[in-house]
């Protein structure tokens, strides 16, 4: 819901970045936001998502890159997210956030590979106080942590797949605190 709320909006930011003369990428993880914008900006798109066939695939990349009326690339995260050259624009568009930093960070260098001559804008389109910031502020926490793994200062610890935990902790905790709610939780025992 969050993510076809923006659609409208989005719309418009397509629009006048295709105005200026710019090609754009637009991501996302969920076939209907994609089939919406896909309707709403005709033949002027071309779509991938995991029920397009690898020859059309081809086509669908040929067309984005080489035909000039086709300004709009639209992909499903997964499906289109990985071994695609799009060099040919440099304005990449996330409608909603995944639950790994890699997740965000793939897609975006469809465009920022060997080849691009300029400079590469990643938007990632929020809604405040939703869904959305609460993920994308924690996959920033997790990239922090990695870069810290890394760099072997080990600022804070890894914690791979727990992010969705920590998601609905903290959908809870802001639930409570606007409702004035006090949690009492009992700990549970573990037979040894």
């Amino acid at each position: 819901m969050c993510s076809e709320a923006k659609i409208p909006d989005v719309i418009k930011l397509i629009k006048k970045l295709n105005s200026e003369g710019e090609k754009v990428i637009v991501f996302s993880f969920f076939k209907t936001v994609l089939n919406q914008l896909k309707e709403e900006l005709g033949n002027s798109s071309v779509l991938i998502d995991g029920s397009v066939s690898s020859l059309k695939r081809r086509n669908r990349i040929d067309k984005f890159k080489k035909r000039t009326e086709v300004q709009v690339f639209l992909g499903q995260v997964i499906a289109a997210g990985i071994g695609i050259n799009l060099v040919n624009a440099r304005k990449v568009i996330f409608m909603d956030m995944g639950f790994t930093p890699d997740l965000l960070e793939q897609p975006y260098k469809r465009a920022h590979r060997m080849g691009q001559t300029k400079d590469v804008e990643v938007m990632y389109t929020m809604i405040p106080n939703s869904i959305d910031q609460r993920i994308y502020d924690l996959i920033e926490s997790k990239t922090d942590d990695i870069n810290a793994a890394i760099d072997h200062k080990k600022a804070g610890v890894v914690e791979y797949g727990s992010l969705e935990k920590k998601l609905f902790k903290s959908l809870i905790q802001d639930y409570e605190k606007k409702n004035n709610i006090k949690t009492s939780i009992t700990p549970r025992f573990r037979k040894v």
